[in-house]
């Protein structure tokens, strides 16, 4: 999706409260990938510095990754607490939401024939484009 879509797109996803439509907001918001956001423990989430620590067991290059969250990545963190004592984003039926959960929230908020893990694409464009980041 261009960039400059993924605000409105955002704010679609964020209106809906179910917790796949959650997940896919907290993924777009952080840049991560499926498995990571699906797998989040409340273990990971530190409330002082608000930081999730993702483990390397579950991370492509095998290495802790420390991910900051911002006042709207906080706020779906707090939407979430209660529903599970392990999992931030639980599923129904299994402990974790699978990525096909988040597949099937994007679509649903209208995501037409983009797929998840591209937002990590549009985060990378944003960055190059609109800020003097590489």
């Amino acid at each position: 999706m261009p960039f400059t879509d993924v605000p409105a797109f955002y704010r679609k996803v964020i209106a809906r409260p179910s917790p796949s439509m959650q997940a896919l907001g907290f993924t777009i918001l952080t840049a991560a990938r499926s498995g990571e956001t699906t797998g989040a423990k409340w273990s990971e989430i530190e409330e002082e510095g608000r930081l999730w620590r993702v483990p390397t067991l579950r991370m492509k290059g095998k290495r802790e990754h420390v991910v900051p969250l911002g006042n709207q990545a906080w706020a779906i963190v707090d939407h979430m607490r209660g529903r599970s004592d392990e999992y931030v984003f639980p599923g129904a039926r299994a402990e974790t939401l699978s990525a096909m959960a988040l597949a099937m929230a994007l679509r649903r908020a209208g995501g037409g024939d983009f797929r998840t893990h591209g937002f990590r694409s549009s985060f990378r464009d944003w960055c190059g484009d609109a800020t003097s980041f590489q």
